[in-house]
């Protein structure tokens, strides 16, 4: 019996796709680490490179749409993994102010920047589309600089959080009311060219459809409007109640590669669901990663997912950055600093004025503002959306100069927030507004938490961590629990424990529970293999933590101390002495019992 090979194995040729992906992934990987040396964050780097290969410079990738759909696909999961790292604890505390704050910004930048982008030449449609795009604030850049400089705990970095993701939760409502932009940028189209021949009618017969009355297009848009929501309710409902109980037995069955399966399936069919219903199916990722951020399962998928996001988000950066021509970035250099400019002085004023009137401090406002001041990769995703044929909202000469826009606002972001906290100290410590406390969010399980003291971090909550977390507690240490078992951690989260699922040895996970901050990591778990991983990983976050870990064996017990471990309890050793004393104890009251044997 016989089987038929592919037939770009039988052939042994690959698709012209795949030589374009490895030229991408290859020239992303070396512009990265060159810009990175710079200390420019990786997103930039990535649309940097794209310039550089594409068409419009040295010509590396020639055609630009063949990687389309995989690029599309890229988006699709970039944009799950981002849903996914958001967490609404973050916003509990001052939540009205915070959503005051956040969305009232976001307002004004877009008032303020509409009338700007009409300068351009511009019409109203195209300029308000560009400022909705531009008054996004990047998550991925901003979470990764404050994360390198440890500041993700301080009162401007939660602030910082919190309101990148009533930004990321306003992106939903641009995608979704782009169509109706869209109708409004047709409609005044075909008003200016009728006006344009005086309204004369041809006298050849009409072969176009007669144009829809007002009354027609508004049934149409609440129609449309009507069936998207229908979409999001069922996405929201399955993301809710079916997905999480599908996680809930492939971690019963502790089958871990199962949960990774099923998130990248849900990611790929809430894609699908979005777009059958006339959305962008990028936004029904987001909202998949955003609905699975609520379960317990969020830490460890975050793990998995991250290192096939940071793939995605290069292919779809790079791909993004071959839209822009080197000859036109440089011949139109004044115009795009001009652009750029604006953006920044206006983003940094009103985020920071916003934030001064919600309670913050001068000093937290404007670290606030100037960290949030560049656009960001929804803005991307926005101006992607709204240049294509079916959009036909952003020609060609916008969609560069937005693009290079954002390039140079990202670039500039990690120079901006430190020079942002060498002046921090001249400006006033304390709030200067009576009226209201500055809007700082609760630490949550997310990666925004709470630098404290006296924290420890135990992985395995069996009977040797309830042991040690018990006796951490009556010492005054606050504790951490990352454990795998899902029905311990929901009763232990009903207790009122800080507990989240995931693999201690997977970094997003540590993150999350605090080990860059954490005084002590405790691994109780009978998993050699992780625990030597979690060492490994964990002390490369932390180097000063104090980690104590269990091994079965001695030469795993060397290994461990190795690796970094501080202390280390070795099963064997133990069983020991322990059967030594008890040998010794049986055989002392025996010989009591029987005098005379």
């Amino acid at each position: 019996m016989s089987f038929p090979l592919p037939l770009a194995v039988s052939n042994h040729a690959a698709p012209p796709i795949f030589a374009e992906l490895v030229i991408i992934l290859l020239a992303a990987s070396v512009v990265a680490i060159l810009l990175q040396r710079l200390k420019f964050a990786t997103i930039p780097a990535y649309l940097i490179c794209g310039t550089i290969i594409g068409p419009g410079a040295i010509g590396l990738v020639r055609d630009p749409e063949r990687v389309r759909q995989v690029a599309d696909v890229a988006l699709i999961l970039l944009l799950f993994g981002v849903g996914l790292h958001l967490d609404l604890h973050a916003l509990s505390l001052g939540v009205r102010k915070t959503l005051a704050v956040a969305a009232g910004a976001f307002a004004i930048c877009v008032l303020l920047l509409w009338p700007l982008g009409m300068l351009l030449g511009i019409s109203a449609p195209a300029a308000l589309t560009a400022a909705m795009a531009v008054s996004m604030s990047s998550t991925a850049v901003v979470l990764r600089v404050l994360q390198q400089r440890h500041e993700l705990g301080h009162p401007d970095g939660r602030l910082s959080v919190a309101i990148l993701i009533v930004q990321d939760l306003l992106a939903i409502v641009v995608m979704m009311i782009l169509s109706p932009i869209a109708r409004w940028e047709s409609g005044a189209t075909s008003t200016g060219a009728k006006a344009a021949t005086g309204g004369a009618t041809s006298a050849a017969p009409a072969v176009s459809a007669p144009p829809q009355s007002d009354l027609t297009i508004l049934q149409d848009l609440l129609l449309q409007g009507g069936i998207a929501l229908a979409g999001v309710a069922l996405l929201f409902l399955l993301g809710r109640f079916v997905v999480p109980r599908i996680l809930n037995e492939a971690a019963k069955l502790k089958s871990l590669e199962v949960i990774t399966v099923v998130s990248a399936a849900t990611a790929l069919g809430a894609a699908v669901l979005t777009q059958f219903v006339g959305l962008n199916p990028a936004l029904g990722a987001f909202l998949a990663g955003f609905l699975l951020a609520a379960t317990p399962f969020r830490h460890h998928l975050g793990g998995q997912v991250s290192a096939f996001r940071d793939v995605f988000a290069a292919v779809f950066f790079t791909a993004m950055g071959m839209s822009l021509s080197p000859v036109a970035f440089f011949k139109n250099l004044p115009m795009v600093i001009g652009v750029t400019l604006v953006i920044l002085v206006i983003k940094t004023l009103v985020i920071g004025i916003c934030c001064w009137l919600g309670g913050s401090t001068p000093r937290v406002s404007m670290r606030v503002g100037v960290a949030l001041a560049q656009a960001g990769e929804f803005s991307v995703v926005i101006v992607a959306a709204a240049s294509t044929q079916a959009m036909g909202l952003l020609d060609e000469r916008v969609v560069a100069l937005l693009l290079a826009a954002i390039i140079v606002s990202l670039m500039a972001t990690p120079g901006l927030i430190h020079l942002a906290g060498s002046f921090a100290k001249k400006f006033p410590s304390k709030p200067l507004v009576p009226w209201a406390s500055a809007p700082v969010p609760h630490r949550g399980h997310g990666p925004a938490h709470v630098e404290l003291k006296g924290h420890a971090i135990i992985a395995g909550f069996g009977l040797v961590g309830r042991v040690v977390a018990d006796k951490l507690k009556s010492m005054g240490v606050e504790v951490t629990i990352v454990e795998m078992n899902p029905g311990t951690i929901e009763k232990q989260t009903r207790l009122g424990r800080s507990i989240i699922f995931g693999d201690i040895a997977n970094p997003d996970v540590l993150e999350s529970a605090g080990v860059t901050d954490a005084n002590a990591l405790i691994l109780t778990i009978p998993d050699e293999e992780t625990v030597l991983g979690a060492c490994r990983v964990a002390k490369g976050m932390n180097p000063d933590i104090q980690i104590v870990a269990r091994t079965s064996y001695m030469s795993k017990g060397i290994t461990a101390a190795t690796l970094g471990a501080t202390g280390v309890v070795v099963e064997e050793m133990a069983t020991a002495e322990a059967m030594e004393k008890t040998v010794a104890k049986v055989l002392e009251i025996y010989a009591r019992e029987h005098p005379s044997a």
